[in-house]
């Protein structure tokens, strides 16, 4: 079932379902999900690829913040950029990130690493 289905039959995401229904910290549902191959919102995919690079910790109360926030540039998170059309900017360890028109972001090597909406 893809993403659009599932949200409107359930009216949430299958990573989020996991989360309130079955009491899945974010790693484990948004992991869980990518390895059925359960559609995942652009967000979501952004919030697995930065748990993935330890760019993003989750916190005991289950929210997501950026590993070392004190090295922030500007008053924008890593997150509200990774949600923006149009987006350019590098990330703590240097890599850079791109976002096209569609909210589709792309790493410096021209890879796809989030779908936008």
């Amino acid at each position: 079932m893809d993403v659009a289905t599932f949200i409107g039959k359930y009216g949430m995401t299958y990573a989020r379902y996991l989360r309130e229904h079955d009491g899945m910290s974010v790693a484990q549902s948004l992991q869980t999900a990518s390895s059925i191959g359960a559609g995942m919102t652009s967000g979501e995919m952004q919030n697995m690829y930065g748990l993935e690079q330890g760019r993003l910790t989750e916190t005991a109360d289950g929210k997501l913040v950026e590993t070392d926030a004190t090295n922030e540039t500007d008053d924008s998170t890593y997150a509200e950029k990774a949600r923006t059309p149009n987006a350019d900017f590098t990330l703590e360890d240097g890599t850079h990130i791109h976002n096209d028109a569609n909210g589709d972001s792309f790493d410096e090597k021209g890879q796809k690493i989030g779908k936008g909406d």
